[in-house]
C-alpha cells in the first residue's frame, strides 16, 4: 500500500468488470492513484446496446445496435477523457474522442467521426428500431425488435421520447460521416452539431450531403408539460444534386435543386410530432436534365419507358421545378408541383398524412406534342408510407383507350383516301413521264 505514494512507481491497473453482456475492461498503470493522475489506461468496451452504458456513465444514452470500442482513458480537472477511440456499432465504425465530467452535474462531450455510416444503426435516436438484420453481435431481443419493426406497417417511429432521462445530464456532440449507407437514400455525408442543456435540445445545424449539395436543418425541441416536446425547425436545401436524388429513385438526371421550409409542432414522439405539425415546404430548380423514365411513366408512355428502364440512355431538359408543400395538423399538401421539360409538363396534386402515414397523391403527364401514344392520364399514388401503391386511374386509361380506338377510327379512311390520293398521283405522273 505504501506504494501509492510513490510517483517514480506507477500502479498497476487490471480490471475487469460485467454487467450482464456488458464488459469492460482497464488495463494500464496510474502514477498518483490517490488523486486520479498520471493515468496511462487502455479502456475496452463491448455491450449489445449502448444504451446500457447509461447506469454506469450517468449519461442518457439512445438504443444502438452492438458496440465495441476501445482508447485511451484519463483523468485531470475533473473529467473523465476517453481518447483516441476506435470502434464499431453495428454495421458502423466510430472514432474520436468523449469526456465526462465528475461535478454536481454529469456533462458529456463527443467529437466523433465515421468513415462509413449505416442509417439504420442510427434509428435509436429518433424513436426508432436501430441496426439492421444480421448484425454480429445481436441479442435475442434485438432481432425480435428488428423484426417486429419490419412486420410492423408504420414507418415513422411512435416511441415516446424520454424527458427526464434528456434532463439527467448536458450533451454536446459533434458528428461527422464521410459516406452513409441506406437503401434507396441519396445521402452522401452527415455533418451535426447537437446540445441537450437543462433537457432543451438543440441541432444547429445537421446536414446530409446530396452531392455537391446538402439538407440542413436546424432544430429546437424544448419539454413541455406530461412528456410532451414542442418543436420549431427551419430547413434548407442548397444545390441538391438532382442526379444523386433519381439514381437513388433508380433513374437519372442532372442539375441541382434548392428551397426552404420549416415546421412547429408538439409530440412525445417523432410520429406524434409530424402529425401535429404545420409548416410549409418549397423547391426550385431551373435547367438540369432528367430520365425521361420518370415523365414516360406517369404519361403511360410504355415503349420509351421500358428503353430507359432498360438502361438506353434518354434523358429530357429540365425547363422548370416548382414544389410548394403546405403542412397543417400533420397533413401535407401539394399547393403546386409542376415540372416543365422539352417535351412534358408534369402536374402533381393530392395529399399526405404524416401522422397516420397514408398518401393520397396524383401525378399528370401532358405531352407538349400531340400523339395517340401520349395522351395524359394520372398516376395515383396511394396506401401507405411503407408500402405505396402506383397506379394508373382506370377512369382515365379507359378514357384514353375509347380516345385511342376513336381516333384510330375517325383517321383510318382519311390515311387510305392519303394512300389512294398518293397512288393516283405516282400513276400520273408515270403517264405523264
Amino acid at each position: 500500500m505504501l506504494n501509492l505514494r510513490d510517483a517514480e512507481r506507477p500502479w498497476p491497473v487490471d480490471l475487469q468488470l460485467s454487467n450482464g453482456p456488458t464488459r469492460v475492461s482497464l488495463k494500464g498503470t496510474v502514477r498518483d492513484p490517490v488523486k486520479l493522475a498520471g493515468a496511462d489506461l487502455r479502456l475496452e468496451v463491448q455491450t449489445p446496446d449502448m444504451a446500457r452504458l447509461t447506469p454506469l456513465t450517468g449519461v442518457p444514452i439512445p438504443a444502438t445496435p452492438p458496440f465495441r470500442a476501445s482508447g485511451r482513458l484519463d483523468y485531470a480537472a475533473g473529467r473523465f477523457r476517453f481518447t483516441d477511440v476506435e470502434g464499431q456499432v453495428g454495421n458502423s465504425d466510430i472514432a474520436g474522442a468523449y469526456t465526462v465530467s465528475t461535478g454536481a452535474r454529469t456533462d458529456f462531450t463527443a467529437d466523433l467521426h465515421s468513415k462509413r455510416v449505416d442509417l439504420a444503426d442510427l434509428g435509436g435516436v429518433i424513436g426508432g428500431t436501430p441496426g439492421r438484420a444480421g448484425t454480429p453481435g445481436q441479442t435475442a431481443e434485438q432481432r425480435r425488435e428488428i423484426a417486429r419493426a419490419a412486420a410492423s406497417p408504420r414507418l415513422i417511429p411512435t416511441a415516446p421520447i424520454s424527458i427526464p432521462r434528456l434532463r439527467a445530464a448536458d450533451i454536446h456532440v459533434r458528428y461527422r460521416a464521410d459516406s452513409i449507407r441506406g437503401r434507396g437514400i441519396p445521402f452522401d455525408g452527415l455533418e451535426m452539431v447537437l446540445d441537450i442543456v437543462d433537457g432543451v435540445i438543440r441541432l444547429h445545424p445537421g446536414a446530409f450531403k446530396v452531392g455537391r449539395g446538402e439538407i440542413s436543418a436546424d432544430a429546437t425541441l424544448k419539454p413541455q408539460e406530461n412528456g410532451m416536446l414542442r418543436a420549431k425547425a427551419e430547413i434548407e436545401l442548397r444545390r441538391v444534386d438532382i442526379a444523386r436524388l433519381m439514381q437513388a429513385a433508380g433513374a437519372g438526371g442532372a442539375g441541382s435543386v434548392g428551397g426552404v421550409g420549416q415546421i412547429d409542432t408538439t409530440g412525445r414522439s417523432l410520429s406524434e410530432m409530424l402529425g401535429n405539425g404545420n409548416g410549409s415546404l418549397t423547391v426550385v430548380s431551373v435547367g438540369g436534365n432528367i430520365s425521361s423514365l420518370l415523365a414516360d411513366l406517369s404519361g403511360l408512355e410504355f415503349g420509351k419507358a421500358l428503353l430507359s428502364a432498360l438502361g438506353i440512355p434518354e434523358r429530357t431538359q429540365i425547363e422548370c421545378l416548382i414544389g410548394d408543400f403546405g403542412l397543417r395538423q400533420g397533413a401535407l399538401s401539394v399547393r403546386t408541383l409542376l415540372l416543365d421539360t422539352e417535351s412534358h409538363v408534369v402536374t402533381g396534386s393530392g395529399v399526405a398524412g404524416l401522422g397516420k402515414e397514408v398518401l393520397d397523391l396524383r401525378l399528370r403527364t401532358d405531352s407538349k406534342r400531340f400523339s395517340i401514344g401520349s395522351l395524359p392520364t394520372s398516376i395515383g399514388i396511394t396506401g401507405s408510407f411503407k408500402s405505396p401503391d402506383i397506379a394508373p386511374d382506370m377512369g382515365e386509361l379507359g378514357a384514353r383507350a375509347g380516345a385511342a380506338v376513336g381516333l384510330g377510327v375517325l383517321f383510318a379512311p382519311l390515311a387510305c383516301c392519303c394512300q389512294r390520293s398518293s397512288s393516283a398521283s405516282g400513276r400520273t405522273a408515270s403517264a405523264s413521264g
